[in-house]
């Protein structure tokens, strides 16, 4: 609780003498220069320092000094971590426990093109020159260089690099936001294809005609192949789970962790 003080009397200062009159110099006298310069521009604060970009570092010594860190489990749960989940090796295996929470692991074999496009962050498999398997979570993708996070520790590396290490495999953690287990395709019937009609309107700008309907015809298709087309996503006119991924990460969810972009 705040404690109010007591107000006390002012205290009067004690009366100073009066100070002497100025001294007046005689008429003859040359002037005095003032000790104060002109007055001049107003000073500007100097520029605040730049902030210098983070080291990027080599990928092979990261996962010989993160090899503790490198393992399945360490790399599970440093990716539940992002999504702020707890990840217990003893808990059963990591796809179960994600399921437990409405997630879905989807272990895939592409690009970072189209890793970029999913927008999360995945465990990537990469091996050193012996081939031995390491996984760590790619957190940041940019245009030349990536980062890569073992616990709670991150690490620029170039992409040139990264992809000496790395084949292609990567799995990512995704929430499904409809029932169906297969892929949408032409000629089935399902509510859930005006979702996807409405989905794609919202993320391409234009509508997917007709928009009340819940069959999923070749117009409907040929705007899932654009969609796939220009997020360098395989190109088959299918909404399965990756085409659904990048979708629903381009519709956005503020709760979801991101791929961010190194600096």
């Amino acid at each position: 609780t705040w404690v109010q003080s007591r107000a006390k009397a002012p205290v009067q200062a004690p009366p100073t003498a009066a100070p002497p009159p100025p001294s007046v110099p005689p008429a003859d006298a040359s002037p005095v220069p003032a000790d104060t310069p002109p007055a001049g521009p107003a000073a500007t604060a100097p520029p605040a320092p730049a902030v210098a970009a983070p080291a990027v570092v080599p990928v092979a010594p990261l996962l010989l000094q993160y090899a503790d860190l490198a393992g399945t489990d360490a790399a599970f749960a440093t990716l539940f971590d992002l999504w702020g989940l707890a990840y217990g090796p003893a808990a059963g295996r990591p796809c179960e426990q994600a399921a437990a929470r409405d997630l879905q692991c989807l272990y895939q074999e592409g690009t970072l093109g189209q890793v970029q496009a999913l927008g999360r962050p995945v465990i990537l498999t990469l091996r050193d020159a012996g081939g031995a398997p390491y996984q760590a979570v790619l957190a940041g993708l940019g245009p030349a260089a990536a980062t890569l996070r073992f616990g709670a520790t991150e690490h620029q590396v170039a992409l040139e690099d990264l992809q000496r290490h790395w084949s292609g495999e990567y799995l990512l953690l995704w929430r499904p936001v409809t029932t169906r287990q297969k892929p949408f395709m032409p000629g089935i019937r399902s509510p859930e294809v005006r979702w996807l009609r409405a989905s794609l309107a919202a993320v391409q700008g234009e509508p997917v005609e007709p928009m009340a309907s819940d069959v999923y015809d070749e117009a409907l298709a040929d705007r899932v192949r654009d969609f796939q087309r220009d997020r360098g996503l395989p190109v088959d006119g299918l909404a399965g789970q990756v085409t659904l991924a990048a979708l629903g990460s381009e519709l956005g969810d503020d709760d979801l962790p991101r791929l961010q972009r190194p600096n």
